[in-house]
């Protein structure tokens, strides 16, 4: 810088002010200015307490609001019941008619009041005017005041009674006792306030239970006692109603009143003997495993297997069995597995479950091979690229009814459904099984079963196929396809099925149209049959989603176990068609006889006779899996170690078994009537059990604005064993329907945790906690107590005053007086950084300046003869270059 003269350096110093002024605008604080807009939410309250009579009452004030606003004054409206709502932004020109919500059953003001903070502005004059009859059933609406005043809003209070309600009106509903004994009656305390006869409808689980009538009363509250005299074992949903009643007003626009119920739920929990949750593709609790678990002192529940989706139909099970169950990585799947289900059931087994899987079609299946289920099973999974071509027998029954001849492009849709059926049999070997037929009113065998080398000569003559009238005999096809394949002697067996789902007929065995088919034999009781002898389904059809046929062709392939593929113009066919027999012509199931034997002591084999066991006649072939403990081995020539029939493992806090063979099939013949085997699958049922020894720990449920709150507490001479290790929290609808609650345990005090969640508003919430062995401690129900918000009384005035005094407001002020201004009016904050730039931008221009007044003299001379020269640019240009 020595040879800088001071107005260039005076140059630099204001450039890299600009620069640094620049650099810091986004940053600079904004400037607070009075703001002189008024804004006002309307906040209004439209659950069952209300009324229509309260919520037309709220809907007139909102009518005279609007017009007595001025240009400077802008309203908005929030409407509420269990959920709050926008129902008109701030600003809206027009003032809105509220109508009814989407859950009356709660009052969730809290909820609203945050709302409404929200959609106000951050400046001026502004205001919260509450139309409600102030008795919220959820939230903590005082809370939400205090915030408004901190904030200078003003909270005004408009106390809306709605209208009495007509009697009957429920009141109350307790259960005696939370907790009961199997085979003890549940008492239902349920208030009620009535002076004519009232019938009081109640439901167990969504199930209607005997009603009640009341005839006498004095319009007075008393008590009447509901009795379930034998519930089973569970945690059961209980909805009492009082009847239609002309509770409500008219609505707004109706002429008439409106008949509603009131209705309230209670839970509770009835402990049964221990149990066994048993999946399975028909539905049924195989003979074998039914007789291992009630010598085992366990009852068996069949359940759905799209209930394995939800963990709480299972989490009080002792063992869950999956008996040749598929798996599907579909989000939703009738007939199989889905990954959402299965990881419900590792977290099932994580906890201190019991879980047992078995082979078979579809058990243990290739398909189980990187699925979250595999996981837990103690054998490993051979993927499609490591097994056996077992023998197949395939039967393609095809539509060929009068639909079949559409255009689909340039083909029929028969002729695309045979080409498809034609590419199907290429892909199995010559010495496979296929057949194909195509069905109207009866089965014509265009390629009667034999093997697949003998194809190629038949292929012209399927060629010629076209398509008849009238539908598909969907019963006849099922039945002539299964007696084909039951004569056939390989492993598998498999049927596609391809049909119009407009025009499927003959859904009863001889009863080809609609109508009175009562006691006659369903093609889905056909499907299970088949199912049970080992012949699997697939179900295609062709044509809408909604068609009349659609759900029946559904039911088909899940009373199968099978696939269900829907397809609207038939140009997939070959994708479909291909994709199952491809899936069908690998697999790992053997169907042959094998000698088995101990692979070493284990508790299943516990004074078993091993060299008495029988040979197996089918089975899946698996591998050992490192650090499971294998109980009994196959023979196999491949693996000199042999293959594993039965192996378990502990995996968290619970246990997993497989048995690599069908209890359907599998365990038939010899094995179903050896002494030894049943010993076997009868202490593996009890090894695999869970830990039911747990010392009790008291624990108590709490709901309030949808948070779920636990507090568990140990004996106070409990171990520190004793103390939970893992929680299971559901909340359940009033029809029994649950999800997961995530929640985590923490220790507050000595033998004392609680866990802390969010439900989205269940009524009901069911806890069972569990110890280090994963044996059930504690369990409890809680309920959200909606009484006040059901049983209405009118405005709670004290509430109404109190809130308003909080912030500031006024109760029952007049619709103009709401638009008045306030006496803390936020300020404007206007934003400092463009005078900034305009600064830096002056800052720039002197630093031009002073450049251009240091430089040298000649530099100046040159400039200038620069400057005269044509198409010159100026000196400033060049300088600032």
């Amino acid at each position: 810088m020595g040879n800088m003269t001071p107005l260039r350096v005076m140059s630099l110093v204001v450039r890299i002010l600009a620069i640094a002024i620049v650099a810091v605008s986004p940053w600079l604080q904004p400037r607070k200015k009075p703001s002189s807009a008024r804004s006002v939410v309307y906040v209004v309250d439209r659950s069952a307490s209300i009324g229509h009579g309260g919520l037309e009452e709220a809907n007139e004030y909102l009518s005279k609001a609007w017009p007595a606003a001025d240009d400077g004054v802008r309203c908005g409206v929030i409407a509420f019941d269990g959920r709050a709502e926008v129902v008109a932004p701030v600003g809206t020109a027009r003032a809105p008619v509220v109508g009814d919500g989407s859950e009356p059953g709660a009052s969730d003001l809290a909820g609203a009041m945050r709302l409404a903070l929200g959609a106000l502005p951050s400046e001026g004059h502004r205001t919260i005017v509450l139309l409600t009859d102030a008795r919220p059933t959820r939230g903590d609406a005082s809370s939400e005041a205090r915030r408004a005043a901190e904030m200078g809003v003003r909270v005004d209070v408009v106390p809306i009674a709605g209208e009495v309600p007509a009697v009957p009106t429920l009141t109350a509903l307790k259960p005696r006792a939370s907790h009961v004994a199997e085979h003890q009656p549940v008492a239902l305390d349920v208030g009620i306030r009535h002076q004519t006869p009232v019938v009081l409808q109640w439901t167990r689980d969504g199930v209607s239970m005997p009603p009640r009538v009341e005839y006498l009363g004095d319009g007075s509250e008393r008590t009447v006692e509901l009795l379930d005299p034998d519930p089973p074992p569970g945690v059961h949903v209980y909805e009492v109603k009082d009847g239609p009643s002309r509770r409500w007003g008219p609505a707004p626009g109706d002429g008439d009143s409106k008949e509603q119920e009131a209705s309230m739920l209670t839970a509770v929990s009835v402990e049964g003997k221990a149990y066994a949750a048993v999946f399975s593709p028909t539905g049924d609790i195989p003979p074998v495993l039914a007789a291992a678990l009630s010598e085992s002192g366990l009852d068996a529940r069949a359940l759905p297997i799209e209930r394995a989706a939800d963990p709480s139909s299972y989490t009080g099970a002792d063992l869950v069995v999956l008996a040749d169950v598929r798996v599907s990585g579909a989000a939703t799947d009738d007939a199989g597995l889905t990954r959402t289900a299965q990881a419900s059931l590792v977290a099932y087994v994580q906890q201190g479950g019991g879980l047992l899987v078995t082979g078979g079609v579809f058990g243990l299946a290739p398909e189980y091979a990187g699925t979250p289920l595999a996981r837990v099973i103690p054998v490993e999974i051979e993927d499609r690229g490591h097994v056996e071509d077992p023998p197949v027998s395939l039967a393609i029954m095809l539509d060929r009814s009068g639909s079949m001849a559409m255009q689909v492009g340039g083909h029929t849709k028969i002729e695309l459904a045979i080409e498809a059926s034609l590419a199907a049999a290429e892909v199995l070997r010559p010495t496979d099984q296929v057949a194909i037929a195509s069905v109207d009113t009866e089965t014509h065998w265009d390629v009667p079963l034999g093997p697949q080398e003998r194809l190629a000569e038949l292929r012209p003559a399927v060629r010629r196929v076209t398509a008849g009238g009238g539908g598909i005999y969907v019963y006849t096809a099922m039945r002539d396809a299964y007696a084909a394949l039951e004569r056939a002697k390989t492993p598998i067996r498999h049927m596609i099925l391809f049909s119009d789902t407009s025009d499927s007929e003959e859904q009863f065995e001889n009863c080809p149209f609609e109508g009175d088919c009562g006691g006659k034999k369903s093609a889905e009781t056909l499907a299970k049959e088949a199912r049970v002898k080992g012949i699997t389904t697939t179900v295609v059809g062709i044509g809408e989603e909604a068609a009349k046929d659609t759900a029946f062709l559904r039911r088909v392939a899940a009373s199968a176990g099978g696939r269900f593929y829907i397809t609207s113009e038939g140009t997939d066919l070959r994708r479909i068609f291909l994709s199952e027999t491809r899936v069908l012509a690998q697999s790992n199931l053997r169907e042959r006889k094998t000698t088995v034997s101990s692979a070493g002591p284990h508790p299943a084999l516990e004074g078993v006779d091993a060299l008495k066991l029988p040979e197996l006649a089918a089975y899946v072939e698996t591998g050992r899996r490192v650090g499971a403990d294998t109980a009994l081995l196959l023979a196999d020539g491949a693996r000199p170690e042999g293959r594993p029939m039965l192996a378990t493992w502990r995996y968290g806090l619970g246990k997993a078994g497989a048995i690599t063979t069908d209890f359907a099939d599998g365990w038939g013949g010899a094995w179903a009537s050896s002494t030894e085997a049943a010993k076997v699958l009868r202490q593996t049922v009890r090894f695999l059990l869970r830990q039911n020894d747990a010392r009790r720990a008291d624990a108590v449920v709490r709901i309030k604005d949808r948070v779920v709150e636990v507090d568990i507490e140990l004996p106070p001479d409990a171990p520190e064993s004793a103390a939970p290790k893992a929680i299971d929290v559901f909340g359940v609808d009033k029809g029994g329907a649950s999800h997961k609650i995530a929640m985590r345990l923490e220790q507050r005090g000595p033998g004392r945790w609680t866990a802390r969640g969010r439900g989205t508003g269940e009524p009901i919430v069911i806890m069972r906690a569990r110890d280090a062995r994963g044996a059930l401690m504690a369990e409890a129900v809680g309920r959200e107590d909606r009484a006040s918000e059901l049983a209405g009384g009118g405005a709670d005035e004290r509430l109404a005053a109190e809130l308003a005094n909080i912030a500031g407001g006024r109760v029952m002020p007049s619709p103009a007086a709401t638009l008045s201004r306030t006496p803390r009016p936020a300020p404007e904050l206007a934003p400092t950084w463009p005078y900034a730039l305009v600064v830096a931008a002056a800052l720039v221009v002197v630093d031009l300046v002073l450049r251009r007044l240091g430089a040298p003299r000649r530099d100046r001379r040159v400039a200038s003869l620069l400057d005269q020269m044509p198409g010159a640019a100026p000196t400033v240009m060049r300088s600032a270059a």
